[in-house]
């Protein structure tokens, strides 16, 4: 009897716990495309005008510049002061504007389509097509502050951001023996 009674205890604590674990996901994956899906939509506007100050303005709004710093510099940056740690994030949200400026032609088209979205431990995975464009699928890293999501990284054409970014500075690193600024500035 009791180990009956034992039993039916643990599996609705177990189906608890599964109901409780599979309304997560679908609730920040609501969350999030939906934040995807207006971001996207900034950031098909200002390709189709290849405006590089409203890339920046978009990175500002909804990208986590200090995340994408760090992982850009990686243990480079561990002994940073904050004014060299702010001038590096200023550095790099420069960097990633150029360079959605200077690849608009990719990101160019007439909407957004949201298209699924993954769950993970720290970050919402969220993917979308652009209606009209060029490039198949781009993905979207998001990372929740607060009650806000935040862009820590994107795919466009199979290539992520975090990983060209620190490839690109891995190089300018060696070439400035390591000096994060000096790297940078170059």
């Amino acid at each position: 009897m009791i180990r009956l009674v034992f039993n039916r205890g643990v599996a609705a604590v177990l189906i608890a716990v599964a109901i409780s674990f599979s309304a997560v996901p679908a609730r920040a994956g609501g969350q999030a495309e939906q934040f995807v899906q207006q971001v996207a939509l900034e950031v098909v506007k200002a390709a189709n005008t290849g405006s590089t100050a409203q890339f920046r303005s978009i990175m500002r709004k909804h990208a986590d510049i200090p995340a994408i710093s760090k992982m850009a510099v990686g243990r480079h940056g561990r002994g940073l002061s904050d004014a060299e740690r702010k001038k590096v994030q200023q550095v790099v949200e420069q960097m990633i504007a150029k360079g959605f400026a200077k690849h608009a032609s990719w990101l160019r088209g007439d909407g957004i389509e949201v298209t699924g979205s993954t769950q993970g431990a720290r970050t919402v995975q969220v993917s979308t097509r652009i209606v009209g464009g060029s490039v198949d699928e781009l993905k979207w890293k998001l990372v929740k502050h607060g009650s806000r999501f935040r862009v820590i990284d994107i795919c466009v054409g199979g290539l992520w951001l975090s990983s060209q970014m620190r490839s690109k500075l891995s190089s300018k690193l060696k070439g400035a023996r390591g000096d994060v600024l000096t790297a940078l500035a170059n």
